[in-house]
């Protein structure tokens, strides 16, 4: 079992959405939480960094900033608050803790692999993947590969007794439970979680799109939730061992309600693509119409999610269905007293913010494919300040003053009137 100390140090890393797919809300309960107001929108915007390699990402404080850029020589490093660090064969991976205090990346030289803390290198191994550092910054854990053997490194320790561990670490919200997933000597599957060993399957892996883990902690970090194959039928499997009914295929991310007290996600079954809540179905689409990126009001009544269909994109929430798009971006979200809803969509090859049916002018940047960061809402680069102020984290052109490759992150703040 890993024991957690109390040293302070390191955070998980929010991939945003490469599939975007489409805003679709289903309310489940009571009336709609949020209606097509089209309320007034007032929008400023403030560089944040800037910089002439590829950005890696922003602190949460949104005070630091982390790139990689090619040397000379062609070799990579990384640049950490305008500090240029060694360079490498090749970097993968850079994340700020939460508290914004720390950064770590993935760094090879030569054919080993090594982790990158605060500047300073961890041991050198074959392979090194799958970093992910706990949301009190205080622990850092990535999978470590020595003579064909992998094996777990929780803040610099090895647990060499967990053999062959696969698709990384997952810790709970609180910082107190690590979950992960393991292959025993008959190739069976394994999630473990708290050092002790769940049911095997024959298949636990990352959803349809390979995006995100199929293991998932809720809110209040007492529940769990994966994702298991059996005969060809994937199905949802709860913490106390329930099976939830099988389908074709179970997409991700598995969905806590922020009362910990509802499950939901994306399944296949029949040419259809099912939204399943609980177990139940509570929404079907055709097989052209793909839903993904689920995201929950912030009471649970309701549900938002992602729906392609013929090559646009449109927002639906209950009975209110948004405009169509070209595109949009990462996850729905909501405002914290869930009276409203907001997203980037792409219209005419301009990215916009749109909060309850009302678009802002388009923006002169998009959102960057390559951000991974804590910064702002997973799957996403848009957070609530608070009910009537939302922020979104993107990309332009820099000032050709400085040279035609300069780039800069602005931050467009967007108050709702």
């Amino acid at each position: 079992m890993f024991l957690l100390s109390a040293r302070k140090s390191i955070t998980p890393l929010a991939v945003p959405g490469l599939v975007i797919i489409a805003i679709l809300s289903y309310c489940l309960m009571g009336p709609d939480v949020w209606t097509d107001r089209h309320p007034a929108l007032l929008m400023t915007q403030q560089v944040v960094a800037v910089h002439r390699g590829t950005p890696m990402t922003i602190s949460r404080d949104r005070k630091r900033a982390a790139f990689s850029e090619v040397t000379s020589d062609g070799k990579i490093r990384v640049t950490l608050d305008e500090r240029a660090g060694k360079a490498y064969d090749s970097i993968e991976y850079g994340s700020f803790s939460p508290d914004s205090h720390h950064f770590a990346y993935i760094a090879k030289e030569g054919s080993k692999k090594l982790v990158v803390l605060d500047e300073t290198e961890g041991k050198k191994y074959d392979g090194v993947s799958y970093i992910v550092f706990s949301p009190d910054s205080a622990h850092i854990a990535y999978e470590a590969v020595e003579n064909g053997i992998a094996f777990g490194v929780l803040d610099k320790a090895e647990q060499r007794r967990f053999v062959d561990t696969r698709d990384g670490f997952v810790f709970s919200p609180d910082s107190k439970r690590l979950g992960y997933e393991i292959v025993d000597d008959n190739r069976r599957q394994i999630v473990v979680v708290d050092g002790v060993r769940q049911k095997p399957y024959e298949k636990i892996e990352p959803d349809m799109l390979g995006l995100w883990t199929r293991l998932v902690f809720s809110p209040d970090s007492k529940h769990f939730a994966f994702v298991a194959e059996r005969n060809g039928k994937q199905f949802v499997v709860l913490d106390d061992g329930t099976e939830q009914p099988q389908y074709g295929h179970v997409g991700g991310p598995l969905l806590f309600s922020p009362d910990s007290k509802r499950i939901a996600y994306v399944a296949s079954y029949d040419r259809k693509w099912l939204v399943v809540m609980d177990g139940h179905v509570v929404k079907e689409h055709l097989e052209d119409e793909l839903p993904g990126n689920l995201a929950f009001s912030p009471d649970g009544s309701s549900i938002a999610y992602i729906v392609r269909h013929n090559s646009k994109y449109s927002v639906v929430m209950g009975s209110v269905v948004g405009a169509e798009y070209d595109d949009i971006w990462g996850a729905p979200v909501f405002s914290p007293d869930g009276r409203h809803l907001a997203y980037l969509a792409k219209r005419d090859g301009l990215w916009r913010l749109v909060v309850d049916g009302s678009e802002t002018e388009p923006f002169d940047a998009e959102p960057s494919p390559l951000w991974i960061t804590p910064l702002w809402t997973e799957q996403s680069t848009i957070e609530f300040d608070n009910p009537h102020i939302v922020r979104c984290l993107l990309q332009k052109e820099g000032l050709y003053r400085v040279g035609p490759f300069e780039k800069q992150i602005v931050l467009f703040t967007v108050e709702i009137r």
